[in-house]
């Protein structure tokens, strides 16, 4: 099984949650691509490329892609899916609004949420508001999956892999940012 693990980021560091999905996803495979989209994030693609757990990085740094939307990631990560069985994104909000779209795209369900990993094909995920788990099987061409965090230990990062820098043409879409307004705290991240 080959899999895509998309990287979360902000165009300058790879977000920690990152590191659990790839440690979800080995449990499936020792074939993991990691795939990096966004603008200017060639630190992304480095700090990505020293993950333990695997074998090559994708890098598609594109302007369009600043603002990282859903609506111009999705397309072209269905495209390069359908090399890969797997892809495998965090459950945060950027991969809630993300995972469903690629599913879409490559015409498959959505594995959402999981908190461990049988086999490439099982996974379990909570259900009633945690109060019980579901023991999920697929056994689509193309599993997308979204991972809850929190249930996955971070892999090291004593890696060194290449990155393979692509170009591809994005897709157009009607998306426009008007403002982002971000709210700074000293108090540590809970998830």
């Amino acid at each position: 099984m080959k899999n895509l693990i998309i990287v979360e980021h902000d165009n300058h560091q790879l977000h920690a949650d990152t590191l659990k999905v790839v440690s979800a996803a080995t449990q499936t495979s020792q074939d993991n691509t990691l795939l990096v989209m966004g603008s200017q994030c060639d630190a992304v693609a480095q700090q990505a490329s020293q993950i333990d757990g695997i074998s090559q990085v994708i890098c598609i740094d594109d302007p369009a892609f600043v603002h990282q939307f859903s609506e111009s990631l999705a397309p072209t990560i269905a495209n390069i899916a359908k090399e890969y069985q797997g892809v495998w994104c965090c459950s945060s909000s950027k991969g809630k609004d993300l995972a469903p779209r690629v599913a879409a795209k490559c015409g498959v369900g959505q594995i959402s949420d999981i908190v461990q990993v049988i086999d490439e094909n099982t996974f379990i995920r909570p259900v009633y508001a945690g109060n019980a788990f579901a023991k999920v099987t697929s056994h689509d061409d193309i599993r997308v999956v979204t991972v809850r965090a929190s249930a996955f230990e971070v892999v090291e990062c004593n890696n060194q892999v290449d990155i393979i820098h692509q170009q591809v043409t994005p897709h157009t879409h009607n998306v426009e940012l008007i403002s982002m307004d971000k709210t700074e705290s000293a108090r540590p991240e809970l998830t």
